[in-house]
């Protein structure tokens, strides 16, 4: 684990905050109430995470090379 952290800069803190924001981005938004604005649809809180991931993967293939 240390020679990937050491590669990458991403450690096991790095992935935690990671997999919480994931979660909070898809969960989170179920917890909107009924109100004026309804929560939003599945495909949608799906994608969100989906980009996010692949960015950082970009991001971090991108300062490797």
């Amino acid at each position: 684990m240390r020679r990937i952290e050491q590669q990458t800069g991403w450690g096991l803190g790095s992935y935690v905050t990671f997999i919480v924001v994931a979660l909070c981005v898809l969960f989170l938004p179920l917890v909107i109430g009924p109100g004026s604005l309804p929560p939003p649809p599945p495909y949608l809180l799906l994608t969100i995470p989906v980009v996010l991931v692949f960015i950082c993967l970009y991001l971090s293939y991108a300062t490797n090379h």
